[in-house]
């Protein structure tokens, strides 16, 4: 029986939901600039680090394969993004972490 080959389908909606996220949170950024400057950088902070870190830690690491193929960048030994993977995760929850505490 053969195997399934990975398509990109996945990590191009991972890719869009992060583009998506990343307009949204600029746009809150900018829009509470002009109402409370603190909460502007814990709003850009959450959105722009915080969830595209969580996001873009699900791409490289649970759908390497896909996010691969997206990529036009085929390896044997996903080692390096699933680092990758992992930093981001790491800077995501920190960011949500700093956001949520003030």
């Amino acid at each position: 029986m053969e195997t399934a080959q990975p398509t990109a389908h996945e990590a191009s909606l991972l890719m869009r939901a992060t583009m998506a996220i990343t307009m949204i949170g600029i746009f809150i950024g900018i829009f509470f600039i002009f109402i409370n400057i603190d909460l502007a950088i814990r709003t850009a902070a959450a959105f722009l680090v915080g969830v595209v870190g969580v996001i873009s830690f699900i791409r490289h690491s649970v759908y390497y394969e896909s996010d691969q193929v997206r990529m036009g960048w085929r390896q044997d030994h996903p080692e390096f993004q699933l680092e990758v993977g992992y930093a981001n995760l790491t800077l995501g929850i920190w960011a949500l972490v700093a956001a949520a505490s003030g």
